[in-house]
């Protein structure tokens, strides 16, 4: 009985790791998303200054 509450622990932690990958991941490519739109954004802005 112990034993396998371990086993399910130790599962469970593999699936926390994973998960904390994803949403890690996935912060990281939103960020990314978030600073090429703002670039796109001042550079839009700087072109109808120019404009």
């Amino acid at each position: 009985m112990q034993k396998e509450s371990i086993e399910r622990t130790a599962g469970s932690n593999n699936v926390d790791e994973e998960l904390i990958d994803v949403l890690i991941a996935i912060s990281v490519v939103a960020r990314r998303l978030a600073r090429k739109l703002q670039n796109e954004e001042k550079e839009d802005a700087k072109n109808e200054q120019d404009g």
